[in-house]
């Protein structure tokens, strides 16, 4: 029986540890890498977060870099929030406000969102340096212990075209039941070449973090130019 949503990267990095899982025309990452890259993370946000807070994913929305920071967050016991970094500062402002986080993950180009809506109220974690933290193995497996199906895993906002916007919050348990129940639906497998077009602060991109990690599948992230409107 699955506990949780880190069990599936754990069996797949184990199995397949040089299959590329995650890549675009730029780089490419594979489940050893992605693991790695998760639990070094992890590692860093448990000085800033305990377990079961949210941590906010401030990041290009079309990089790889986003799949072992959302993992990140789950090895420490968190739930991961992606931002849209390209809304306006003020609604930006006023979702970390909603939610606040125990910490941010930044790139580059989150970093300067950030700095945009002016809003101050959790520590700030970069993820090149998050990825130079040494991996604490005896602190790592404390923590995915303690990770049940009821714990929260993401936060995912609305449009909040009707007001305000509202984080559905979404657990370990209901992730492994529909990540099963979707690979079963569709007769997907580990030869299934995904390619992922929705950013990762949607919540139709779980399509294309979930299933394929579980499966040992691959992941292409499309440019943003592949997804144009037709021509009238």
């Amino acid at each position: 029986m699955i506990r949780s949503m880190l069990e599936p990267l754990n069996q797949t990095a184990a199995r397949v540890p040089d299959r590329v899982a995650f890549y675009d025309d730029r780089e490419q990452m594979t489940y050893a890498q992605l693991r790695r890259a998760a639990r070094s993370i992890g590692t860093a946000l448990t000085t800033l977060a305990r377990p079961g807070q949210a941590v906010a994913l401030l990041l290009d929305p079309r990089s790889i870099q986003n799949i072992p920071a959302l993992y990140g967050a789950l090895y420490a016991g968190c739930a991961y929030a992606p931002m849209d970094i390209s809304m306006p500062p003020e609604r930006l402002r006023q979702l970390l406000g909603l939610l606040e986080p125990a910490a941010v993950i930044v790139d580059e180009k989150g970093g300067k969102a950030l700095d945009a809506a002016g809003w101050r109220g959790a520590p700030t974690l970069s993820y090149r340096e998050a990825l130079e933290t040494a991996d604490d193995e005896e602190k790592l497996a404390a923590i995915e212990k303690t990770i049940g199906p009821d714990a929260p895993m993401s936060i995912l906002y609305t449009s909040g075209s009707t007001g305000v916007p509202k984080g559905s919050v979404q657990t370990h348990g209901s992730y492994i039941q529909w990540t099963d129940a979707t690979i079963r639906m569709y007769g997907l497998g580990e030869d299934t070449v995904f390619g992922n077009q929705s950013p990762f602060f949607y919540a139709n991109s779980i399509l294309d973090i979930f299933p394929p990690v579980a499966l040992g599948a691959r992941v292409y992230l499309l440019p943003a130019g592949c997804s144009p409107f037709p021509e009238s």
